[in-house]
């Protein structure tokens, strides 16, 4: 199996960020230059897009109650860049009316 076909059945199983699909490739042992290329495929097929993931896992935490903060910080972990973590965090936030209270995404995380 090549590496794109393994991305392509992991991508069929659950959305995934660009860095949770590197990752899952490399468990599967596939060189650096294998996943490369794959995530690149993936990326020009329209598969991954870490900023519509980001929106999507904001609005379902949200709705779920939890925090905006926690949201942001949740999304940079699950390997969306800290700023787009943020932003989605707070449009889904203001689309559903939650106010951002408490903590902040850190930049020392």
């Amino acid at each position: 199996m090549t590496a794109v076909e393994k991305a392509l059945l992991l991508l069929a199983r659950k959305s995934r960020t660009e860095l949770e699909l590197d990752s899952a490739l490399e468990r599967a042992r596939f060189s650096p230059e294998d996943r490369k290329s794959a995530l690149a495929r993936m990326r020009e097929l329209g598969y991954i897009d870490d900023r519509e993931l980001a929106r999507q896992r904001a609005r379902s935490l949200l709705e779920r109650g939890k925090k905006p903060w926690f949201v942001a910080r949740k999304l940079a972990a699950q390997g969306v860049p800290r700023e787009e973590a943020r932003a989605a965090a707070a449009q889904v936030a203001a689309e559903l009316g939650v106010a951002w209270e408490g903590d902040d995404i850190s930049e020392d995380e």
